[in-house]
């Protein structure tokens, strides 16, 4: 694989715009609540009628009475509210929303991926629009409306995703999911694709010919495309106080174990430590060596599994730990697998064994305080049997603040990819793709990408 450019805009927290549809669209959302904005200010506007409100921002209290409009300043990336709408002296209902601004740009040499010299323009904006979108969102105890802006995609159609599982798709910047449970926490995603370059493609094919492979329609769709993905984590809330006090996404998850790290923490903004978690993994017992020369036709180690937080398996590993306090501090501790070469697809008779270094592996800090931990990570680590064989290559940005958590990052569409976010009080997914066959490896010579970013 050709080196890594770097050319991707950081600042991971930044711009969602609303359109006009989708304003209108929020307070269609069985009218209880609606956002808009003009210039420096965010308009709350309850539809749903009560006889006062109480609205939190970021756990604290910034509103309570019977006016049904709230302005506040857009002055942060970010804002999270609360709305808590009274009848009878009692809580009747609450909605959790989250809005964002676009702060100051911030331009920064890091890392992104590049398989030609000559990326297509349509892929650098895909990548600009992923990196630098957040998902808004109205959730009710039992819907979940989520808005985005334009995002560069192949066809214009937006594929929605909810807990891995696509639920629909649509060409509006905006989609309302009903019919959930309260109180359950959802993972969901905005996914869009972009075709990779004729070039690219025309190697795939070669390389598919070359390789007697004959490509489907699935193949092609994993090979010829590359992959975006915005995504963010919501819980429906309950008709309670504490509900609506608090964001219960991030607090404490009791008698919760992440490795070294135990429960003690009163929730994600109280917490001192945290850890980002990375690995990359082979799924198959074995896979075939399908590199030209006297290795040809031998079988590479595989990990034989499938996701897992606290597997021990995997081809590489990095944990990055970082502390607001005592000390201020990101550190990185990387992670190799060993390799094994065998004569049999099933690996009973090793012919050769070997690690890679982890010299590819490098971290870079780009601020830290007491307030904000901002850091990336960029991976390039090869099969030790070889220069010829290609790099395992991702990156990722990340940025933690008392107001939540955001990643962005990018990777081959091979081997298997997992990250995860691990502090005292609990755990969440951040990312996970997964090969859909052993022909998703001709991508580590050069082909498709899949860019992702994340939000709690």
């Amino acid at each position: 694989m050709k080196k890594m450019k770097h050319v991707f805009w950081a600042a991971p927290l930044l711009f969602c715009l609303l359109s006009q549809n989708s304003v209108s669209a929020s307070a269609a959302n069985n009218e209880k609540v609606s956002v808009q904005k003009n210039g420096s200010k965010i308009s709350l506007i309850i539809q749903e009628k009560g006889e006062r409100y109480k609205i939190y921002k970021d756990e604290k209290l910034v509103y309570q009475g019977k006016n049904n409009k709230y302005i506040d300043n857009l002055d942060q990336d970010t804002h999270k509210y609360r709305v808590g709408i009274y009848q009878n002296n009692k809580l009747k209902d609450v909605i959790s929303l989250k809005s964002t601004d676009k702060p100051k740009s911030v331009k920064m040499n890091t890392y992104s991926l590049s398989s030609t010299e000559d990326n297509t323009s349509n892929l650098e904006k895909m990548k600009t629009d992923v990196e630098n979108t957040v998902l808004e969102s109205i959730v009710t105890m039992n819907s979940v409306e989520l808005k985005w802006p334009e995002i560069t995609d192949e066809d214009g159609i937006y594929e929605i995703y909810r807990d891995g599982e696509k639920i629909g798709q649509t060409k509006s910047l905006n989609y309302i999911d009903k019919n959930l449970k309260s109180n359950t926490e959802y993972d969901y995603e905005v996914q869009v694709n972009i075709s990779v370059s004729s070039e690219e493609k025309a190697n795939i094919e070669q390389e598919a010919a070359e390789q007697g492979v004959t490509l489907n329609d699935t193949d092609k769709k994993e090979l010829f495309y590359h992959t975006g993905s915005v995504s963010t984590l919501v819980k429906t809330p309950i008709n309670t106080e504490t509900s609506l006090k608090s964001d219960e996404l991030i607090k404490t998850k009791a008698s919760t174990s992440t490795g070294t790290m135990k429960a003690t923490a009163a929730g994600f903004t109280k917490d001192n430590e945290f850890s980002v978690e990375y690995k990359t993994f082979i799924p198959y017992k074995t896979v075939k060596d399908r590199l030209p020369g006297p290795n040809y036709g031998t079988y590479l180690h595989g990990d034989n599994r499938g996701y897992d937080m606290y597997s021990n398996k995997y081809r590489t590993y990095t944990q990055a730990n970082a502390q607001f306090k005592n000390p201020t501090s990101v550190t990185l501790f990387p992670y190799i697998g060993t390799s094994y070469r065998y004569s049999d697809k099933e690996g009973k008779h090793e012919l050769d064994r070997a690690k890679a270094s982890t010299s590819g592996i490098k971290l870079s800090v780009h601020g830290k305080n007491t307030r904000k931990l901002w850091w990336s990570v960029d991976h390039s680590v090869g099969v030790p049997f070889g220069k010829a064989y290609p790099n395992i290559d991702y990156y990722y940005t990340a940025v933690i603040k008392s107001s939540g958590f955001s990643i962005t990052g990018e990777h081959d569409k091979a081997p298997n990819h997992e990250v995860y976010l691990l502090y005292p009080s609990g755990t969440h997914t951040l990312h996970r793709y997964a090969v859909k066959s052993e022909l998703n490896f001709f991508s580590l010579m050069g082909g498709p990408k899949t860019v992702w970013s994340k939000d709690i």
